[in-house]
């Protein structure tokens, strides 16, 4: 009857105590299956706690993620996406269950290292005339999370053009007969480094006096 109405009866006994005492333990919720960690564990990708199993059911969780063991502040949602600072460190997340009468209990996951985050992008492509002397543009590509920083590499018949690191190419007379492409390597904390290389251009044409 924890929570509930019940009699009072008052029994008045000789002097000193009663013979012996009623008491009622408080009520405890239990964690039969602790909280677990689903999701792809890397920077930038969405974790998801599970509530864990319970006696009795809990009416209601609260959560809480760690980082190296430490509260990451504003981190109280079901989800969770680990940021650069947390690259290499554990997380774990505490699930707080609660239920009305009941004491609140919490349980606390198995940590998960974090890894380093992987960059979705797009091909990029390249405009202008394939000929000499006249200027190849590379059309950036999109990338995400977007790059901090990105670097053009200019090959010719596949092999890097010494010192061809801009955004623009000048076609010189020795690619005449070769194939251009571009290739832009994005950067960012917290996230492995990627590079994605445009098609060929047909072959570079001599140029017209």
């Amino acid at each position: 009857d924890y929570g509930r109405a019940f009699d009072w009866r008052r029994v008045t006994s000789g002097s000193g105590w009663p013979d012996g005492f009623i008491h009622f333990a408080d009520p405890k919720l239990v964690a039969t299956k602790k909280p677990a960690i689903s999701g792809t564990k890397r920077v930038g990708s969405v974790l998801t706690a599970s509530t864990g199993s319970w006696k009795p059911a809990p009416s209601s969780f609260a959560y809480q993620w760690y980082s190296a063991g430490k509260a990451v502040s504003g981190a109280t949602d079901q989800t969770f996406t680990p940021r650069a600072s947390d690259l290499a460190d554990q997380v774990t997340v505490k699930v707080t269950a609660r239920r009305a009468s009941f004491p609140s209990a919490a349980a606390t996951s198995s940590a998960v290292t974090v890894a380093a985050g992987r960059f979705a992008t797009t091909v990029p492509t390249v405009t202008g005339s394939p000929t000499v002397d006249s200027t190849l543009t590379a059309v950036r590509t999109s990338w995400t999370p977007v790059a901090k920083k990105t670097t053009y590499q200019w090959f010719a018949d596949g092999q890097a053009i010494a010192g061809a690191t801009g955004k623009t190419l000048t076609l010189a007379p020795e690619q005449v007969d070769q194939t251009i492409t571009v290739s832009i390597e994005g950067t960012k904390a917290g996230y492995t480094t990627a590079s994605t290389r445009s098609a060929e251009t047909t072959a570079v044409a001599p140029g017209t006096m």
